[in-house]
């Protein structure tokens, strides 16, 4: 995938002009000193971990009162762990 691909997908899937993509895109990879190469890597790790959009499905909303009780605990373990990380 070229970098006009790129920007065509991303406006598509974001719903905004290819332009717009393009100016987020080249924005962010200046910030981040990223060139395409890197980028492509970057999001076929994300895809690849986590998914891609290629369905259009995503999550909306998280029913807090229906959360499993496991995954609540893990949450707190986690937020203990980086808090105590972060005061250190």
């Amino acid at each position: 995938m070229n970098k006009e691909e790129l920007v065509q997908e991303i406006s598509k899937k974001a719903k905004v002009t290819q332009k717009d993509a393009a100016e987020v895109l080249n924005a962010i990879m200046k910030v981040k000193g990223y060139k395409m190469d890197e980028v492509k890597t970057i999001m076929k790790e994300k895809e690849e971990k986590r998914g891609a959009f290629n369905n259009k499905i995503y999550l909306e909303y998280v029913d807090e009162q229906n959360r499993n009780a496991d995954e609540e605990k893990e949450l707190n373990k986690e937020w203990r762990k980086n808090s105590l990380l972060n005061n250190n």
